[in-house]
């Protein structure tokens, strides 16, 4: 059985250059939401502690999103210029 999907024609999609949008945003947010969280701890003791480790994940968090936004343009890239070798051969 072959389901042919048609959305609705108001309906647009998302595409890849939404998704790194997306995630672009996604970064952002969360570097301005680590500095709040640092600046609102205490400078000693234990504050400092658990502002180090807020610091430390979400960085790591950070570098997850940029490595999938880079596969995603990679991956862009890749289907544009498959696109493009398409279109030239059948010209």
């Amino acid at each position: 059985m072959i389901i042919n999907f048609q959305p609705h024609p108001k309906i647009q999609l998302p595409t890849v250059n939404d998704a790194i949008e997306m995630l672009d945003r996604l970064g952002k947010r969360l570097e301005k939401k680590t500095v709040r969280s640092v600046q609102q701890l205490p400078k000693i003791g234990i504050g400092k502690e658990f502002a180090l480790k807020i610091a430390a994940r979400n960085a790591e968090r950070i570098t997850w999103i940029e490595a999938v936004k880079s596969q995603l343009e990679n991956g862009s890239q890749e289907l544009n210029q498959g696109r493009r070798q398409c279109v030239s051969n059948h010209v």
